[in-house]
């Protein structure tokens, strides 16, 4: 079973999604904009998929200009707000048996399969 973190507004959270459909397989899916995620999972999906906290970071809404930008903050409390603010959470991520995946390119998701 695969789990998707998914955005429905995001195209490449969307993309990531029709892959999965195509190969057959109907995800879980979480949308963490509805169901923020903790910070341990979070850290978890970071972790797991081999990113950085950076890259699982949007720097381009309100969140990040109000909260981080220009700040020294810890990793732990940038994961953090990301609880606090799913928008600062970058997507998608996808996690199954055979591990976790930030599908950036979507095409990611298929190492899942």
């Amino acid at each position: 079973m695969i789990t998707l973190y998914h955005n429905p507004k995001c195209s490449k959270s969307r993309e990531t999604l029709a892959i999965l459909r195509e190969a057959g397989v109907e995800p879980t899916i979480v949308e963490y904009l509805v169901t923020p995620l903790s910070a341990e999972l979070i850290e978890k999906l970071i972790h797991e998929s081999g990113v950085s906290i950076e890259q699982a970071l949007r720097t381009d809404v309100e969140e990040y200009q109000q909260f981080i930008e220009g700040k020294a903050l810890s990793d732990n409390e940038i994961i953090a707000l990301m609880s606090a603010h799913p928008r600062l959470l970058n997507r998608p991520f996808a996690s199954g048996q055979k591990g976790t995946k930030f599908c950036r390119p979507p095409e990611l998701v298929k190492d899942l399969l």
